[in-house]
């Protein structure tokens, strides 16, 4: 049987945090509740971490990586 947990999603993004909390919470307000949500930053340089860092404080499932370089 499939647990919830089981379910993980990625978002791979580049320099556009513009899109990326609309993304993020496409996902997270799914009727399914829980699944893992992880942010793969490929070295941005604009506001992408501090964006998702925001929303890591109200949501315990999403997680986020930023790559040393693009």
């Amino acid at each position: 049987m499939l647990n919830y947990e089981d379910i993980e999603v990625f978002i791979l993004t580049y320099n556009r945090s513009i899109f990326l909390k609309e993304s993020v919470l496409s996902i997270l307000n799914q009727t399914i509740k829980g699944v893992k949500t992880t942010v793969v930053d490929n070295a941005s340089s604009d506001d992408t971490e501090s964006v998702i860092k925001e929303m890591m404080m109200e949501y315990s499932n999403l997680y986020y990586y930023k790559q040393a370089t693009h």
